[in-house]
Parts: structure tokens; C-alpha cells; sequence
């Protein structure tokens, strides 16, 4: 049996080119894609597209296909004129913004910008791809998702509650 492995490593500093576009990189350090069959050449953030040995070792027409693919997409992306973005975003009350900048850190798109002037953190809409995860770790409790403020979710459960529970007979 004779297994063959290339010579090909990551670049050195691809994960920190990761960290700056907001996409996921393996253990390896090589690109990750959304979807590895429905989805090869995207990535989680929206825009941002990766073909060939960016992935991991390919041969050359492997990589010229992806390649294609990807200019295909940035192509279509173009023609719209337009992107529609969803209308899930998170946003930060001023007021309540303690400036600790955890939200910072924590958010996998860098949409979170920090004012060193106001001390506190705005979130960038273009960026935000509204996961939620700035929300939850948010101590000050300044953030919230588009439809999903702390009052709207407690009406939905009293809404589920009030549906479950039985209807007293007409006497």
C-alpha cells in the first residue's frame, strides 16, 4: 500500500487573516467553507468567498473550478446592485452601555465597534449577522436582537402558557 500526503502546510499567519474577515479556520489552520457539498466556496460570513488550496491541498483543476465558482458568486453579488441583508441585527442602548467591550470579543463577525470617546460600544448593521451571541454575554444587559427584546420573548411564553392551559367549563 503506498499513501501518498503533500507537502502543503497553512500559511503562518492565516489565522489571524481569519480572525480580521470573521471566518472559521481547522485545526490546521485552512479555511473553512459553509457547507462542504451545498455551499463549497462561501463562508459563514456573508461575502466572502474562498476557493482552491485556500481550503486545503487541491490539484489544479480542482482549484480552477472552485475559482470559477467563487467569481461566479462575487459576480451575481454585483449584478444585484443591492444586498439584502436579514432583519435580524443586534443593537446597543447607549444609556446602558457600561463600556466593559466583552460584546467586543465576543462577537464572531467583528460587527461591534468600541468609542473610545463615548466609552461605549455600536454595532455596525453591515456587519451583524444578528447570531445573538453579543445578547447573551452582554452583563449590562444594553443589548438586544431585533424582535427578540426581553419583553417581546416573556409575551411569547405567557402567550404559550396562557394557550396551555384548559379552559374551564361553561356552567
Amino acid at each position: 500500500m503506498v499513501i501518498l500526503s503533500s507537502g502543503m502546510q497553512a500559511r503562518y499567519d492565516s489565522k489571524d487573516v481569519a480572525k480580521l474577515f470573521g471566518i472559521s479556520c481547522s485545526s490546521d489552520a485552512w479555511y473553512i467553507e459553509r457547507h462542504p457539498k451545498l455551499d463549497p466556496v462561501a463562508t459563514m460570513t456573508e461575502g466572502i468567498y474562498i476557493a482552491g488550496c485556500a481550503q486545503g491541498p487541491k490539484d489544479i483543476p480542482a482549484s480552477v473550478v472552485q475559482g470559477a465558482a467563487a467569481a461566479a458568486r462575487i459576480l451575481g453579488k454585483i449584478q444585484q446592485k443591492e444586498i439584502s441583508l436579514e432583519p435580524v441585527r443586534a443593537t446597543i442602548n447607549q444609556d446602558q452601555c457600561s463600556g466593559c467591550r466583552i460584546c467586543n470579543d465576543l462577537c464572531p463577525f467583528n460587527a461591534i465597534l468600541f468609542h473610545e470617546d463615548t466609552m461605549v460600544s455600536e454595532v455596525n448593521p453591515a456587519l451583524c449577522q444578528g447570531c445573538g451571541t453579543c445578547v447573551a454575554g452582554c452583563p449590562a444587559g444594553a443589548i438586544s436582537g431585533t424582535g427578540f427584546s426581553n419583553e417581546q420573548i416573556l409575551s411569547q411564553i405567557e402567550g404559550i402558557l396562557l394557550l396551555n392551559i384548559p379552559q374551564q367549563a361553561a356552567v
